[in-house]
C-alpha cells in the first residue's frame, strides 16, 4: 500500500441502477488504500437507491436529487468532492486492481492507464480497441477517445466543469480540457478500470 497517496474522490453517478451501483461500490471498497472517498450523485432514483446508500459507512458521501442529465450530475459531484484527484467510476463500472492507487503519488496532474471492456452481464471481453498512447496529450484525441474516462484521474485544481451544451460527448471535451491544463501526465502502465461497453463515448 502506498501511504503517500493523496485523497482521491471516486465519483459514482447513478440513476435507477441499484444493482449495478451496489456491485460498483462493493468493488471500489476492495481498494487497499484508506485515501479515498466515494462521492455518489444519484438522480433521484425510484428503485430504493437512497435507502441503500443510507446503510453505507462514512466512506460513502451521497446525494439524491433531480438533475439535468449525467453531465450536470457529474458537475454537482465535482462541487462536493474533497479529494486532490477526481476519478469517475459510474454505476456498472469496476476498478481492476485493489492496488491501483499505489501508482498515484500526488506528483502529477493526471494519471491514466488501460481499460478492459465488459459485457452488461459483467464478463470481461478484453482491452479496448483503441490503442492507448504511451505519452498522452490533448493532441492524442485526433485519433478519437484514446483513453477511457474511467481510467484517468485528474487533479481537481485543473479539472473544468462539464459543458452542458454537449449531450453525448462532454466527457471527451472534459478530458481534452484537463490535458491542456496539465503540466505532468503519467501513464501508470497498468489496467485501471473495467468499463461496461454500453456507453457510446468509451466503446
Amino acid at each position: 500500500m502506498n501511504n503517500n497517496t493523496p485523497l482521491v474522490s471516486i465519483i459514482v453517478v447513478t440513476f435507477n441502477a441499484i444493482e449495478k451501483l451496489r456491485l460498483t461500490i462493493e468493488n471500489i471498497m476492495t481498494l487497499e488504500s484508506d485515501n479515498y472517498e466515494i462521492v455518489v450523485q444519484d438522480g433521484a432514483s425510484k428503485d430504493g437507491t437512497a435507502d441503500y446508500l443510507a446503510t453505507l459507512d462514512s466512506r460513502v458521501r451521497w446525494q439524491s436529487e433531480s438533475d439535468r442529465g449525467i453531465y450536470d450530475a457529474m458537475n454537482r459531484a465535482i462541487d462536493r468532492a474533497r479529494g486532490k484527484y477526481l476519478w469517475f467510476i459510474n454505476a456498472g463500472d469496476r476498478i481492476w486492481s485493489s492496488k491501483v492507487l499505489d501508482s498515484v503519488d500526488g506528483r502529477a496532474d493526471i494519471y491514466y492507464g488501460e481499460t478492459l471492456i465488459a459485457s452488461p452481464e459483467g464478463k470481461v471481453l478484453g482491452l479496448r480497441k483503441k490503442r492507448l498512447p504511451k505519452r498522452l496529450t490533448w493532441r492524442s484525441f485526433l485519433r478519437g477517445m484514446v483513453v477511457c474516462h474511467q481510467s484517468i484521474l485528474v487533479n481537481r485544481e485543473i479539472a473544468p466543469k462539464y459543458d452542458l451544451n454537449y449531450k453525448t460527448a462532454a466527457d471527451i471535451e472534459w478530458v481534452i480540457a484537463s490535458l491542456r491544463r496539465a503540466d505532468k501526465i503519467v501513464n501508470i502502465n497498468r489496467v485501471v478500470s473495467v468499463f461496461e461497453f454500453v456507453i457510446i463515448s468509451c466503446s
